[in-house]
C-alpha cells in the first residue's frame, strides 16, 4: 500500500496571512513611489538650477513698449501669460517663468521690448551686454523731453528701440502733446542723413496718421 504523501500544505495563521498582505502593499507602495519619482525628475531639477535663484522668486519686469504688450511662456499665447497695458508698467514674475518667456520672446528680450529689473538675474541671464543698448525708462523720458544728452542717448539704443522711441513722438503729436521741433528735425536727419525723399520722416507720418483719422471721421 502507497504511503500517504507527507507535502501537505499548513494553512496560513493570521499573522502569517496580516504579514503577506503587508508585505505585498510595500511592495505595490515602492513601484509607484518609483513611478512617481521618475515622471517628477525634470521637474526636480528645473526647481533646483544650478545658479542657486530659485525658480519661483517674484522678479519685477518692466514693459517699455508704448502700447499693450503680451508675454506667455509658451508659443501661441499658451502657459503663463502676462498682459501689459502701458509703457513703464511693472509686474511680478517668477524667476521660472522669465527664462521661459525669454525662449518665447527673443526677440522681445533682445529688442527691449521689456527689461528685467534685477541686476543678478539679467547677469545669470547673459543680457549684460544686450542691455548696454536698451534703453530704461528714465533714459526713454529724457530723449522725449529733449534733455541735453537725447540725441547721444537715441543713437545709443538698437535700431528697434529706436523705432519705439519714434512711434512715441508720433503718438505724442497726434494726441495733441508738445514735443520739440528740434528732437524731431534731429532725429529725422540722423534716421536719413541723405535727405532721401521715400524715407518717411516724423513729421510725414504724423501727417499720414492725420489725414487717416480725418478719412475715418
Amino acid at each position: 500500500m502507497a504511503a500517504k504523501s507527507l507535502d501537505k500544505k499548513v494553512p496560513e495563521t493570521p499573522e502569517q496571512k496580516e504579514m503577506r498582505e503587508l508585505k505585498k502593499q510595500v511592495a505595490d507602495l515602492k513601484k509607484i513611489v518609483q513611478s512617481t519619482t521618475a515622471n517628477q525628475m525634470p521637474i526636480q531639477y528645473i526647481q533646483q538650477p544650478d545658479n542657486g535663484i530659485p525658480l519661483n522668486k517674484q522678479v519685477k519686469v518692466m514693459s517699455l513698449c508704448p502700447n499693450k504688450l503680451n508675454l506667455s511662456t509658451e508659443k501661441g499665447g499658451k502657459g503663463h501669460h502676462y498682459g501689459f497695458e502701458r509703457f513703464g508698467e511693472t509686474k511680478k514674475i517668477s524667476y521660472g517663468d522669465i527664462v521661459a518667456i525669454g525662449e518665447n520672446h527673443r526677440n522681445f528680450k533682445e529688442a527691449g521690448f521689456y527689461i528685467i529689473l534685477d541686476d543678478a538675474i539679467v547677469e545669470e541671464e547673459g543680457l549684460t551686454d544686450i542691455y548696454a543698448k536698451i534703453l530704461n525708462k528714465e533714459k526713454i523720458e529724457r530723449i522725449l523731453a529733449n534733455e541735453e544728452d537725447a540725441m547721444t542717448l537715441f543713437q545709443s539704443a538698437n535700431p528697434k528701440q529706436q523705432k519705439i522711441v519714434v512711434d512715441m513722438i508720433v503718438a505724442k503729436l497726434v494726441a495733441g502733446e508738445y514735443v520739440d521741433q528740434n528732437l524731431v528735425n534731429a532725429i529725422d536727419r540722423f534716421n536719413n542723413p541723405k535727405g532721401d525723399k521715400n524715407i518717411s520722416g516724423i513729421a510725414d507720418r504724423f501727417r499720414t496718421v492725420e489725414e487717416i483719422k480725418n478719412f475715418e471721421e
